[in-house]
């Protein structure tokens, strides 16, 4: 019986165990099916709303969604441009761990997109073959800078069989099928065609190397300084589309919903990267939708950034992408474009380089800016670090006098000299720095120097109340780091030098800083001379020539140190002294010229030590100025050696102009093949025996650069200019002489090396 019952018992198991397959089969069942079955139900009843690429007419347009055609917007219009934005993702906030993140931790492809990013793509769209010719400018003038200094790339957009001369660091990139679609409205923009295909480059070549994009007219001026500012301060995580505002006119309205403005292309337009991501897809839906002739370029670019980013043109207040209907003129008295990154449109080649000064004249000033600043900031760490504890030489620019000596007293920083004409020639600018010794002025120079003019002659007469009839004479200029442009004009009255005008051009601004009228006080030359030297009485031949023609003789002086070899215990002979004699016949002649002589004794010939001879036995209050035997010298350096030293701030070591001619054979002028300016060489200065006692604290000094060198670490300001008026005649030197000292032997043969140098250079 037990036995029988027992396949009963499993059977009912069994049952259950089909029942619940069944069941569970039947769930999964829906549950898996459900969501395709609803998906497709979805799709069948929004389609039609949603679909924007379907059911497009003969025109390209989608049925709902029909331009106006006429020339004014009816009221009954509805027709309207589609938003196809998509939503962008949830931010998710970043967890704590990625704060410590390093290079290891991130991956390779973001790390490559990271290190790739530059500022700024920068593309010229050439708008016709008409302007060609601009783009060549641009090449030569803002481009130049932009694709030296390393901030970005640049690719000029041009039509096909257009010939631009090619750069190593500009693309050329040619655009096809535009030479038939030009209207007279493109001429100066450029077609949509165009910056379609620009972008189309962008997105394929550049989109992940730059955070902005930079598009801008062939015929338009950029400062790529201000570009790259500007640039700096935008997000380029978000949409930016940034440029010059143009109302869309009433004739160009086809939707009900079209941009009120749009950004103009000529004078240009920035998209950020991330909005230039989003376009990229759509640009061929923009191809056909939005790339009429008609309309312009800039509208139709708006309507397809509306269209898929659900944005319009943004514009700033200030017109820093400047358009203008007339030539602009950067030296006009009012020009709107200061703070503008462009200027458009430029039709010309005068213009684009006057504007290229204009800007650059603006960052040089910005840099002078930035420079005072920083070194407002070591002055006052340098004070910081004396009130610390720290010695009064402890700076962080070394120098006796810390920074602001060093600083203000630039002892490599030359005038240069602009040399007056007498109306028979042209102003002419001596520089020591350039190959040639003087050339002409350029147009930018005289355009600066007229107004440097104007403003020294102004000061004067406001200020020192002088009625005379002045003018402006020679003018001195130099650019100081941190300082900016700094200017000395001499005004004359007649043909003398009365005074001297300084002024400072640290921020586009010009101001008078001081005013120094020529003091009428006796100039003493002094000259060290070997007794019995052949070239004494052609030196006292140029001295009478120079200075009794055209000054009274109280008013010059000269002091002869007479070395005297072989005359010990005593014994030099003074009435048979052929110095002496020549000092005489001259006192004879020029009752009221002061002519001394010191005896330096039988001792070796040293120059710098007759100087110190000299400038120990002259009152303090004493103008004096070195010489050399060999020097030829022009009236009107009397005049200079009184303006450009300044008792108690100033000395004055001119820069003398060295000739490769004989001395009888001189007459050529300031030319590379009549000699160079003696750079090197210090031996000659002017300057208040107090200062130069100062300057060298009593003591000897051992050269003329040695004097230099003390009078900059002493806090003197130094004036050192090319000197027309002031030249040095060829002659050996033998400097392996007995009766020559030591150290004027040794300064001897460094003056030889650097003279042999300089003028193997022009043979």
């Amino acid at each position: 019986m037990a036995g029988g019952k027992q396949p009963k018992k499993q059977f009912v198991p069994f049952c259950a165990g089909i029942a619940c397959g069944i069941f569970i089969s039947i769930i999964l069942f829906i549950g898996f099916a459900t969501p395709a079955i609803l998906k497709s139900l979805w799709k069948s009843s929004v389609a039609p709303v949603l679909s924007r690429e379907v059911n497009y007419n003969e025109h390209g347009y989608h049925p709902e969604v029909q331009p106006w055609e006429g020339n004014v917007v009816p009221s009954s219009i509805n027709s309207t441009i589609p938003i196809d934005l998509e939503p962008e993702p949830v931010e998710v906030e970043n967890p704590a761990w990625e704060v410590n993140l390093t290079p290891v931790h991130i991956p390779g492809f973001l790390l490559q997109e990271l290190k790739l990013k530059k500022k700024v793509f920068v593309g010229v769209i050439n708008p016709s073959v008409v302007n060609t010719p601009n783009i060549e400018l641009i090449l030569k003038t803002w481009a130049k800078d932009w694709m030296e200094n390393g901030d970005g790339d640049i690719t000029i957009y041009t039509p096909m069989g257009v010939d631009i001369t090619k750069t190593k660091k500009a693309n050329i990139y040619y655009l096809s099928d535009v030479h038939n679609q030009f209207s007279l409205q493109n001429l100066n923009e450029g077609t949509i065609s165009m910056i379609y295909q620009t972008l189309d480059d962008i997105c394929s070549q550049h989109i992940d190397a730059y955070h902005h994009y930079f598009i801008v007219g062939g015929n338009t001026y950029v400062s790529l300084d201000k570009l790259l500012n500007f640039t700096k301060r935008l997000d380029d995580s978000s949409v930016l589309w940034i440029g010059h505002k143009e109302d869309t006119k009433d004739r160009f309205k086809h939707f009900i919903n079209e941009p009120s403005s749009y950004c103009s292309s000529g004078p240009g337009f920035v998209l950020s990267r991330q909005a230039l991501q989003l376009l990229c897809p759509r640009l061929p839906t923009c191809k056909r939708d939005y790339g009429s002739n008609t309309v312009p370029p800039g509208l139709q670019l708006a309507r397809c950034v509306k269209r898929f980013l659900n944005t319009s043109c943004t514009y700033t207040d200030k017109d820093i992408f400047h358009k203008s209907s007339i030539t602009p003129d950067p030296y006009s008295t009012s020009h709107p474009y200061d703070d503008s990154i462009t200027v458009h449109p430029v039709s010309d080649d005068v213009t684009m380089f006057k504007l290229h000064h204009f800007f650059l004249s603006q960052q040089l000033n910005e840099t002078i800016r930035s420079n005072e600043y920083l070194h407002n900031i070591i002055q006052t760490m340098d004070r910081v670090l004396v009130q610390e504890g720290g010695m009064s030489d402890d700076r962080l620019i070394l120098g006796r006098n810390g920074n602001e000596n060093k600083y203000r007293h630039g002892d490599v920083i030359t005038w240069e000299r602009v040399e007056h004409g007498n109306g028979e020639t042209h102003d002419e600018i001596l520089v020591v720095s350039e190959a040639e010794p003087k050339r002409e002025l350029s147009k930018s120079d005289k355009i600066s120097t007229d107004k440097v003019k104007v403003a020294a002659i102004t000061h004067f007469k406001e200020k020192l109340g002088d009625t005379r009839e002045v003018k402006a004479g020679d003018i001195f200029r130099r650019v100081v780091p941190g300082v900016g442009y700094q200017y000395m004009v001499d005004v004359i009255s007649g043909k003398d030098e009365v005074a001297t005008v300084c002024l400072d051009q640290p921020y586009g601004r010009m101001t008078t800083i001081r005013s120094h009228t020529a003091p009428n006080v006796k100039v003493n030359f002094v000259l060290p001379l070997l007794e019995g030297s052949p070239y004494f009485k052609d030196f006292m031949q140029m001295f009478e020539q120079a200075c009794m023609s055209i000054d009274r003789a109280q008013n010059v002086a000269l002091l002869v140190v007479l070395y005297t070899p072989g005359s010990g215990n005593g014994s030099f002979d003074e009435k048979n002294s052929d110095t002496l004699t020549q000092l005489n016949l001259y006192k004879q002649k020029y009752p009221a010229l002061s002519l001394r002589w010191i005896n330096a004794g039988d001792r070796p010939f040293s120059s710098i030590g007759g100087t110190w001879m000299a400038v120990k036995a002259l009152p303090a209050d004493t103008l004096l100025c070195s010489t050399d035997l060999f020097m030829l010298m022009s009236p009107e350096y009397l005049h200079h050696a009184r303006l450009n030293t300044v008792p108690g701030e100033r000395l004055s070591f001119p820069v003398p102009f060295q000739r490769v001619l004989p001395l009888d054979n001189d007459d050529e002028g300031i030319l590379r093949s009549s000699g160079f300016w003696r750079s090197f060489d210090y031996g000659l200065f002017c300057g208040y025996k107090q200062d130069i006692m100062r300057a060298c604290e009593g003591q000897n000094f051992a050269s003329g650069a040695d004097l230099y060198e003390r009078a900059l670490s002493t806090g003197l300001d130094v004036f050192r200019a090319p000197e027309h008026a002031l030249s040095i005649g060829w002659h050996e030197r033998e400097c392996r002489d007995d009766q020559l000292s030591v150290d004027e032997q040794r300064n001897c043969e460094e003056l030889n090396k650097n003279l042999n140098l300089a003028s193997s250079a022009i043979n």
